[in-house]
């Protein structure tokens, strides 16, 4: 019996076989654009899953552990699962921002792998989320266009993603490290594709964006921030607005996300 690429990542009984096959997909497309990079990108996976990660890459200069899902392009899957440690940042920007160690963790990455199950050539789009990504959509460095938000009942909005981004971010800061949480589609931006995706990773990538996590916080640590219409308020300084317009063009330089725009805007 003869059955479609498809075919067999609908069946459930193939799901693990599935992860297994378009993880290495992604290990291929990375090392391939560390190779355009002109480095060898290593890729090391923890023997027993514990800590939330599936891989840790490193591209010599910096490591960066990784948890990995894939998702049919079909689906009607809402949300994945992580942990506030894992995505909880790092204590190098923490300590920065006046964080206590607890409230610090690994400041891991997320690489949502979408596999088109519309035809049988298992093409794949990579969407990425990390605390970074989460900070830049809650404070609108990068904002939803005007023109996308619809209204609910009673003339109220609804939720865009900034909202969905300052939700997750109060639940990560509240709460124990080892407790559980929810992303949801909203919290991740598409990459345009791997090369892009390993500068997002805030790894050695080819273009002008390296580390754009960095461009984010020091926007934030600068104090830039708005009202609830995305407005930057009166007393945030000619360089935080400087420091996160370069943080939302340097981001939206590596997303396929039309519908998202610099704050400036």
């Amino acid at each position: 019996m003869t059955m479609t690429i498809a075919e067999f990542c609908r069946t459930p009984s193939n799901s693990v076989t599935r992860e297994r096959i378009f993880f290495h997909k992604l290990y291929f497309d990375l090392k391939l654009a560390a190779a355009r990079c002109g480095y060898v990108l290593t890729l090391f996976e923890p023997e027993v899953d514990r800590d939330s990660y599936d891989v840790m890459l490193d591209d010599g200069d910096t490591q960066r552990r990784v948890q990995l899902k894939t998702v049919l392009k079909t689906a009607k899957t809402a949300s994945w699962a992580s942990t506030k440690r894992f995505m909880r940042l790092e204590e190098v920007y923490g300590d920065k921002l006046g964080l206590a160690p607890g409230d610090c963790g690994v400041g891991g990455g997320f690489v949502l792998i979408e596999i088109d199950d519309t035809d049988d050539e298992g093409n794949v789009s990579y969407l990425y989320s990390d605390y970074y990504v989460i900070q830049a959509l809650a404070d609108h460095i990068v904002k939803e266009k005007a023109s996308r938000r619809a209204y609910k009942a009673f003339g109220q909005p609804a939720k865009d993603r900034a909202d969905f981004a300052d939700d997750i971010m109060k639940d990560l800061h509240c709460g124990s490290s080892r407790d559980p949480v929810r992303l949801c589609r909203k919290h991740f931006l598409r990459a345009q594709g791997p090369d892009q995706l390993l500068a997002l990773l805030g790894l050695h990538a080819v273009g002008d964006v390296h580390v754009p996590c960095d461009r984010v916080m020091m926007a934030v640590q600068r104090g830039f921030a708005v009202d609830n219409a995305g407005v930057p308020l009166s007393h945030v300084t000619a360089e935080a607005l400087a420091l996160a317009e370069l943080a939302g063009e340097g981001l939206l330089s590596l997303v396929d996300e039309p519908l998202l725009v610099n704050f400036a805007r």
